[in-house]
């Protein structure tokens, strides 16, 4: 039998409206992309160190984690850490500002 060896678990976080905003940017992506982000937050789920060149602290509870796309594009997916779980808030492809609803709904996350 295999075992999950997952150390931090990624959830999309839930808003009360019902809302999912990671997975609803997600869906907006092509599959190529979708996977590659996919592949990056199962290596931070199982804990591998990615370094700067893919994530970074950026406080306040919030951490960012970076893949690179197809096209020279890249994405940028913003997450929480809360009770050994990642929850994953907001994405943005190939913009340098973060939305300011992501640190809105970083507080919220850090609460699950």
């Amino acid at each position: 039998m295999l075992t999950d060896k997952r150390k931090f678990p990624a959830y999309f976080l839930r808003l009360e409206c019902g809302r999912e905003p990671a997975r609803d940017w997600l869906e907006t992506l092509g599959k190529d992309d979708r996977l590659i982000i996919d592949t990056e937050i199962e290596k931070l789920e199982f804990g591998e160190p990615l370094g700067l060149t893919y994530g970074r602290r950026i406080g306040g509870g919030l951490f960012e984690l970076r893949s690179y796309l197809s096209g020279g594009r890249f994405a940028r997916i913003f997450y929480a850490i809360s009770r050994r779980r990642l929850i994953l808030i907001h994405g943005v492809t190939g913009s340098s500002r973060i939305p300011g609803e992501v640190r809105r709904f970083a507080k919220i996350g850090a609460r699950k």
